[in-house]
């Protein structure tokens, strides 16, 4: 139960790390088309390359909770896996230089519902997804929702279980919106550690 839930902010988008550039995105491409195809790829691909190829050090490490090779560890592990996210929409581009932001919108996965606002980097070349910044228009109900999904299959646990994981969603809904935002955005949030010592001890 506690290896399954301490995985949360990877389950998700960026969770499923992708792979490289479709080939489309050479010459005659906009920034904008580039970026696009670039977060796309790496939401919902499954190639463990796009762990360096497409996310930078930095959103790795945001996103897994950990350091270093650790960190790409952790996503190539999870990149293999099939992502949850259904669809995306990108909006609102911003290109200034060797840097971007964009507002990224999702169905399907933990940030369904949501719309992110992403920060991105060039480097050689080569547009990568750099750090999520905050929610435009965070939806706190959704979330507790699509986490109860995720943490809680009625008939498939034992009854420990449904206890810890019904303990569980509601800490979470106890927490206020930026503590929610920060267990998906914050390497340094506590919230689930939090929870966890409260309910499982």
């Amino acid at each position: 139960m506690r290896k399954r839930l301490s995985r949360l902010p990877l389950v998700c988008a960026l969770v499923a790390c992708a792979a490289l550039v479709l080939a489309a995105c050479g010459g005659g491409e906009s920034d904008d088309e580039k970026i696009e195809a670039t977060i796309v790829t790496a939401v919902k691909g499954n190639d463990p390359a796009s762990c360096t190829e497409l996310l930078s050090q930095r959103v790795v490490e945001q996103l897994t909770k950990a350091e270093g090779r650790e960190a790409i560890a952790k996503c190539e592990e999870s990149a293999a896996e099939d992502t949850a996210v259904r669809s995306l929409r990108v909006a609102d581009v911003r290109v200034a230089d060797e840097t971007a932001t964009a507002e990224v919108s999702f169905a399907g996965g933990t940030f369904d519902g949501q719309t992110v606002t992403m920060d991105l980097v060039e480097e050689d070349g080569q547009w990568k997804v750099d750090e999520l910044t905050g929610f435009a228009g965070f939806d706190s109900a959704r979330l507790l929702s699509t986490l109860k999904e995720i943490v809680f299959t009625p008939g498939s646990q034992s009854a420990g279980e449904e206890a810890q994981a019904e303990c569980i969603l509601e800490e979470l809904q106890a927490e206020p919106d930026a503590e929610l935002e920060g267990l998906l955005l914050d390497p340094g949030s506590e919230v689930l550690e939090n929870v966890f010592s409260v309910c499982v001890g």
